[in-house]
This record gives structure tokens, sequence and C-alpha cells, in this order.
């Protein structure tokens, strides 16, 4: 896998994590095509424009974010809004 600009244990973490997730959806996620690779970028410049705090250090370039905003939701929207599409997948209710 491809430095990615941070201590080496992470990049060791990562990638011990991103093997046994990969294992167990059988994707290989330490070789991924470039065009999903581009595309992780691409949320992630989203991501970085909508919800984070303004670095302390610059970043690497990022391709252009998305034109739509993220728009966060409260920690109970979310489990709401998970639990309703947990149901509408398994036809289990949880909480």
């Amino acid at each position: 896998m491809k430095e990615l600009g941070i201590l080496p244990q992470m990049n060791t973490i990562y990638n011990n994590v991103a093997g046994a997730v990969g294992i167990r959806f059988e994707v290989d996620l330490l070789n991924l095509p470039p065009e999903v690779k581009h595309m992780d970028n691409v949320m992630l410049a989203t991501e970085k424009r909508d919800l984070m705090a303004e670095p302390q250090q610059p970043w690497v370039a990022l391709p252009d974010p998305l034109p739509l905003v993220i728009e966060p939701w409260s920690p109970e929207r979310a489990k709401e809004e998970f639990l309703a599409l947990w149901y509408e997948i398994t036809g289990e209710k949880v909480g």
C-alpha cells in the first residue's frame, strides 16, 4: 500500500484493519481501483469542507468536493434514521 504520509504505525494499523475487513467482506481493500480511490478522495474533500474544523497544518491536494453540502444530523436523528433503515432492511425492530 502507498504510504499515507502519517506515522508508520498508523499505516500498519490501517493495513491490518483494511485487510481484516476485506477478508470478512471478500473485497481487496488494499488494492482498490483508481476510480474508487478518486471517489474516496472526493468524499474526503466534501467532508473536510462541510464537517471538519480548519486544519492546523495544510493538507495534501484533494480533488474538488461534491457540489452538494453535507448537513450533519444530531445524534438522536442519526439513531432514528439508522434504526428505521435497519428495520426496513431486516424487518427487525431494535431499540
